[in-house]
This record gives C-alpha cells, structure tokens and sequence, in this order.
C-alpha cells in the first residue's frame, strides 16, 4: 500500500512538473506543396495538415499552420523553441541539426515533367535520371534533395519558391523537368 502510495504521489507531482511544458498551441512553419500542405480556397490543407487536425481531435494542441517561404522556414524554425516545421525530409545532415518527432509518411523523390511540354532542349523519349542531369530542373528553395541531385550529377538546378510555381514554369517550357 505505501509502495503504491508512492507511486502516486510521484505521478502527481511529475504531472504538475510536466503541465506546463506541454503546449497547448504549437507554431507549424509550412510550404507551398501540395499534396503535403498548402492553401486551398484561402485555408491550409493537404495530408501533413489533416493528420495534425487529427491529433488535434484526439486531445492534442492545436496546431497553427503559417506558410513561409521554404529557406525562411527553416531559419525560422531553428530560431524559435517549440515550433514545427512541415513536411521535412529527414536527412545525415538535419539529422543534428534538429528534434525529429514522428514520420508522418514516405516520401520519395520523382522527377516530373508536363505532358506536350514546351520545353528547349526537347526531352528524350524516355526519362531517366541519366538523360535528365543536364535538362533545366526546377526544385523547391532550400530542398533537401538538391545535395542528393549534385551528387547524381545534375547541372542545371533552377531553385524555385513553391512546387506550384514550379509547376507553372514546367507547363510554360521554362524548365523541362520538375523534382
């Protein structure tokens, strides 16, 4: 019974002791890029936004979503505690850099390209890595795959703010090939 009393009153008190560090809101720096996150009709959506509402529903703090541009993003994130950030590809050198709390999913990297694109110099019929590292290829500002994309020996990487306005430049011939 004392054991068990104990027990107790170390729960209670580790629960006042923890209270407070428990947020109740909780500032979530995201992009434009869908379907991840983004804005549609003026609100925030996509898979990264549903399942933080979600955890919401279930009795955890209300998430607070502000779209930045991705490279401000990550600064901001570093410099203010208790602050998220969305979605984040997990890699060896953001690996220290910061506290990693759960994968919402996988995420893999596909190069993308329009259909009759107006593209200079045309695409090869068929795509590959190999017949795309000297194609113009557009990547999100501050990507995590633009050292992975060096190293396969890509060339001509044009950094765009948001996957939208990458797009755009895709289907208007600006770049041939979207990451």
């Amino acid at each position: 019974m004392k054991k068990t009393s104990y027990f107790w009153h170390y729960f209670l008190l580790l629960s006042f002791l923890m209270s407070p560090l428990i947020a109740s809101e909780v500032l979530v720096y995201r992009n434009e890029s869908m379907p991840f996150c983004g804005t549609v009709n003026g609100k925030d959506a996509g898979m990264v936004v549903d399942i933080l509402n979600e955890v919401t529903k279930q009795g955890g703090p209300k998430f607070i979503f502000k779209a930045l541009p991705w490279k401000r993003a990550q600064r901001y994130v570093q410099a203010k505690k208790g602050t998220a950030i969305t979605p984040f590809t997990r890699t060896p050198s953001r690996e220290k850099e910061h506290m990693w709390i759960v994968e919402l999913f996988s995420y893999y990297v596909r190069l993308t390209t329009a259909k009759n694109p107006k593209t200079k110099p045309p695409l090869p019929p068929l795509l590959s890595i190999d017949s795309a590292k000297h194609l113009p290829t557009g990547i999100i500002l501050g990507s995590a795959h633009i050292q992975t994309l060096i190293e396969l020996g890509f060339t001509d990487l044009i950094e765009i703010n948001a996957a939208e306005l990458s797009a755009k430049q895709l289907m208007l011939g600006n770049i041939s090939v979207m990451v």
